[in-house]
């Protein structure tokens, strides 16, 4: 072999090694280029919806299932290049048996799941969870104390039924009431009620007069009776998630005495309440975890919003939805996939400005928050404190 010839092949050789090393990381490079368009986009992710669909005050829980559907609108706007996502709405009606079924059709089916329902549903599927680490649960509604501290897979963007009580009572102590009237509904959800007036008794510190209705006839004879033999500045109705039996206790108060201040609780802010309570609204002081008023800008966007596509103001559970939606579905593409344990934890590291302005986690899940108090004045809401 000539000298030429040998050095000939060695340059092929030379430039045959190059190539390889350049198509290598040529293929290399679109291999990661795959990658990341596929893990970027992972396709569909499933997500589970459990709420009231079929039972009475429906109107919540289908409110929270329309802003699932705003917030992932939003979120496509923002992330073109994000998942589908696909919505398994089923009914619990609130009700214990119900939500067992419920979790037990979307338990194989979905990697997370929002539960918007109250406090004695869902202890019904509690156990269930705990067996269950694979699959990240939402909570909106259940204000329970008993998952507070918890370490569970269950992420709470509402305030623990102690630290709610508490927000109330205090507001209360600084009135130095002579006298305040209690009226607990005690039928339709005395699993929240009862435990829910037992926190309010820790930290109220006045004297409390104490009665009770049902939810089921809206019997009012033994409040109305204390109302006209006490002299009340103010009265606090303990009720969840019926609104429209709330305005009317409220309603029949106020007629007794117009100028009665009512305390509500949160859960049965919206329409139907303020529908039942008629002209006496502004007797109203209404807590809510949302910033209705004042500086928050997040809130009066995503009502407007919601307006806009549905032509009337979203109630309590809605907006709370909204906000842990927007967290979920950024957390699942900064997680590029559908890792549970990636979702979880970035969740419980993000602290955003929602609707009911900064919202943070503690390590538990529970979100870090506080109750704001609101007249009305007109259709707006004045904050109180």
């Amino acid at each position: 072999m000539t000298k030429a010839v040998q050095t000939s092949q060695q340059s092929v050789s030379a430039l045959s090694i190059r190539y390889k090393a350049l198509l290598m990381a040529c293929l290399f490079a679109i291999a990661i280029v795959v990658l990341l368009f596929y893990v970027k986009k992972p396709g569909t992710f499933n997500l589970g919806f459990i709420g009231n669909f079929e039972s009475t005050n429906a109107q919540p829980q289908i409110e929270a299932l329309l802003s699932v559907e705003l917030a992932y609108e939003e979120f496509r706007r923002a992330y073109p290049d994000s998942f589908s996502l696909k919505v398994f709405p089923v009914d619990d009606s609130k009700d214990p048996l119900k939500i067992q079924r419920a979790y037990e059709r979307l338990r194989n089916k979905c990697k997370t799941i929002i539960f918007v329902t109250n406090s004695t549903a869902f202890l019904a599927v509690y156990d269930d969870v705990h067996k269950n680490p694979d699959i990240l649960h939402l909570a909106i509604g259940p204000t329970t104390s008993v998952i507070n501290g918890q370490d569970d897979n269950v992420i709470r963007n509402c305030i623990d039924m102690e630290a709610e009580q508490k927000c109330i009572a205090d507001f209360l102590n600084d009135k130095e009431l002579a006298s305040l009237l209690v009226v607990r509904e005690n039928k339709k959800n005395e699993g929240y009620t009862l435990m829910a007036y037992n926190y309010f008794k820790k930290y109220y510190r006045g004297p409390i007069v104490h009665t009770t209705f049902s939810a089921m006839d809206v019997n009012l004879k033994d409040p109305m009776e204390k109302m006209k033999k006490g002299d009340f500045e103010y009265v606090y109705i303990v009720a969840g998630g019926v609104p429209r039996e709330v305005g009317i206790v409220a309603q029949n108060m106020c007629k007794i005495n117009p100028d009665i201040e009512i305390v509500i609780t949160p859960w049965v802010r919206g329409p139907f309440l303020l529908e039942a309570v008629g002209r006496f609204a502004d007797n109203l002081i209404i807590p809510s975890p949302l910033m209705l008023a004042g500086p928050n800008q997040e809130y009066r966007q995503y009502v407007d919003n919601f307006y806009k596509k549905h032509n009337y103001k979203p109630g309590y559970f809605a907006p709370l939805t909204y906000d842990m939606t927007k967290i979920l579905l950024k957390s699942i593409y900064d997680c590029t996939g559908d890792s549970v344990d990636c979702i979880k934890k970035t969740i419980l590291a993000s602290t955003v400005t929602g609707t009911t302005g900064i919202i943070k986690f503690d390590r538990y899940g529970d979100v870090e928050g506080k109750l704001y108090f609101y007249k009305l004045s007109g259709d707006e809401y004045v904050m109180v404190q």
